[in-house]
């Protein structure tokens, strides 16, 4: 799983059909890039740097629309959803090749219903804490949020994210409140 996910990178989504996108000149009409999280989150930065020179190069405008929502599963839908010209397509992050093991019903299969242009970032994730908590791993954070319930407090973003991982070893599997709440 872990190497389709970093093979597949950033998926931008345009599901190109032979038959009619061939026989005209592409781009015919403006581009929409949707992100599937709130302005101001790396996708959205990515997305809104690399609009302008992705309308340069295309010679059509390219529209920047955020669909935030259940870990980026509402913009995906969307994606899905959108004719399969190319004119249409989305910069999400690899939570969406997961969606399938976090959520009951996605409305849309990862691997079927997009097909990967380009990676357009690489990122690293960090998890860290105050120093004078004494926290210096993540066997520690997890072994001292057990040690003493509730003491310590963990911002999710969503399913999915590395955070939740951490959640899921403190609180079990089956718990996840996408949150700022005590461990």
């Amino acid at each position: 799983m872990l190497r389709i996910i970093f093979r597949i990178g950033l998926v931008a989504c345009a599901m190109l059909s032979a038959s009619g996108a061939l026989a005209q000149a592409y781009p015919s009409q403006p581009i929409k890039v949707v992100v599937p999280f709130t302005p101001g989150t790396g996708m959205d930065i990515i997305a809104r740097t690399v609009g302008p020179k992705l309308s340069e190069r295309l010679g059509q405008p390219v529209i920047i629309e955020n669909k935030p929502g259940a870990s980026g599963n509402i913009g995906a839908e969307m994606v899905a959803k959108s004719a399969p010209d190319g004119h249409t397509v989305m910069i999400t992050a690899n939570t969406m090749l997961i969606a399938a093991s976090l959520y009951r019903n996605v409305p849309f299969d990862a691997l079927a219903d997009f097909s990967p242009i380009s990676l357009a970032a690489w990122g690293t994730l960090l998890l860290t804490a105050n120093p004078k908590a004494n926290i210096n791993s993540v066997a520690g954070l997890i072994a001292q949020a057990k040690a003493d319930p509730g003491k310590l407090h963990l911002r999710l973003s969503g399913r999915g994210h590395a955070a939740s991982h951490v959640d899921g070893a403190v609180q079990g599997p089956d718990r996840h409140e996408p949150a700022a709440r005590a461990l």
